[in-house]
């Protein structure tokens, strides 16, 4: 017992000595409620000795000190998950110049984000940086930079927002994707390796109807191989699988009409014949579920606009305590007839579905509309579909069905569905570490359908 307390203890002094000072970048843990003695139990002395050099890297490399290299072959020919281009050595802010200048916008406005993570669950933290868009178009970007004997470089970056949704999971996994049509969406799950790099597993589509014969290109072979016409006017859905080791399809929601039905069948059947696996929509469910990977999504700390985060002191002034502290709002208007739901202005109608599906094939109406404000600037919002899980009592989400960043003033709606008993939409603020959360459920008590929720 006496020599785990001492670990411990040496362990924050070695962080304390290093990472002290003024003018310093604290690399103090991220806001994923994880902290450093909880990752690192009982370190051994390389452990200790890595990571401490790690984080005074990325503080250097975050005070404009030093430079990261773009890796070679940072992406293998299976992997497209960002519209840029990056090689060579870069600062901080010439990291940040680079990317703002393929989005057309202003570097010095555009702020940045950090947490510390150990994807490959090696012993040692990635520093995950991520540069926020400045408009809800704008694409963010996500990169994961390794220390290796004080050299830093980005194995692996990604963007994120508008039509494209990522989540990165404390498990180092990454789901990436989106919709590519008003019937087709889909994502690829990646896994992080101890250096940062990533491999792809497996990537899953979502068609309704004609949209399927996009399958027809991932087997190889051409729109004119199987005439579409025989899925003209359906609504079926299809879903597909696919990794090394072939693909998979499943369908639900065959049509009723017996015409209609006997032509979606021949087209599954060209489908079969032409290599994919026919499996069920309860088998595709357990191959696609994320729940596997862990619910646990990572949050940010803020490094604000500029290239330079405040140094975590006991010297701080009480005026930048309060400006760092985060605290924002999310309120919750979940009754179209209210007064207060009506009396919102500057409304945004966020494009999410009217229909979607459980793992299981269960078909939900999205058709509550609901509002949302926050009373700052720049939090994340998130609505999400998902199931509730008995076994750990938690929400795991299935789906991210939109993603915005709030402005004040403004007010969002989307569409939900407000279950019963358990949930099955989410709505997610996060904003500096701090992050507030409403469930699609009735107020259990007294009635109440506008609901404030701060964030924590």
């Amino acid at each position: 017992m006496k020599k785990r307390i001492f670990s411990a203890v040496l362990w924050l002094a070695i962080i304390a000595l290093v990472l002290s000072g003024c003018g310093k970048i604290d690399l103090t843990e991220g806001a994923d409620g994880t902290s450093e003695s909880a990752v690192l139990k009982n370190p051994e002395k390389d452990d200790i000795k890595q990571n401490e050099e790690a984080q005074k890297a990325y503080g250097d490399f975050l005070d404009g000190k030093t430079k990261l290299t773009v890796s070679d072959n940072i992406f293998p020919d299976d992997i497209s998950v960002s519209a840029h281009t990056l090689t060579g050595e870069y600062s901080f802010s010439e990291l940040k110049e680079a990317i703002a200048k393929d989005e057309g916008t202003d570097a010095d406005k555009a702020e940045s984000m950090y947490t510390l993570l150990d994807l490959g669950n090696d012993g040692v933290k990635e520093l995950i940086l991520r540069i926020e868009g400045i408009e809800n178009y704008d694409m963010d970007w996500v990169g994961i930079i390794r220390s290796d004997r004080n050299a830093l470089s980005l194995n692996f970056y990604y963007d994120d927002g508008y039509r494209t949704i990522a989540t990165l999971y404390k498990k180092g996994y990454l789901s990436h994707g989106g919709s590519s049509g008003a019937g087709a969406h889909g994502f690829t799950i990646y896994q992080f390796d101890g250096k940062g790099f990533a491999t792809k597993l497996y990537s899953t589509n979502e068609y309704i109807g004609s949209f399927a014969d996009s399958i027809l290109f991932d087997l190889g072979k051409d729109f004119d191989d199987l005439p579409s016409e025989l899925i003209e006017g359906s609504m079926f859905t299809v879903y597909e699988y696919s990794d090394d080791g072939g693909i998979k399809i499943a369908v639900d929601n065959w049509s009723k009409d017996d015409a209609i039905r006997k032509k979606e069948s021949k087209y599954i059947d060209g489908l079969v014949s032409f290599g994919a696996e026919l499996i069920s929509p309860e088998e595709m469910g357990s191959l696609t579920s994320v729940s596997q990977y862990g619910s646990d999504e990572i949050l940010w700390t803020g490094l604000g606009m500029k290239a330079t985060l405040a140094a975590t002191t006991t010297a701080k002034s009480e005026e930048t305590e309060e400006a760092e502290t985060g605290d924002f709002t999310l309120t919750v208007y979940s009754d179209p007839s209210a007064e207060d739901y009506k009396a919102l202005e500057n409304v945004r109608e966020l494009d999410t579905p009217e229909y979607v599906e459980t793992s299981d094939g269960f078909g939900i109406g999205a058709d509550n509309k609901v509002r949302f404000v926050c009373d700052v600037d720049g939090a994340k919002v998130k609505v999400e579909f998902g199931e509730w899980s008995f076994d750990d009592n938690t929400f795991v989400p299935l789906r991210t069905l939109a993603e915005i960043t709030t402005q004040k003033g403004m007010a969002y709606e989307c569409g939900v569905f407000i279950g019963e008993t358990v949930p099955y939409f989410r709505l997610t603020a996060a904003k500096d570490g701090k992050r507030a959360q409403w469930e699609a459920l009735p107020d259990m008590k007294d009635g109440e359908t506008t609901f404030e929720i701060k964030g924590e």
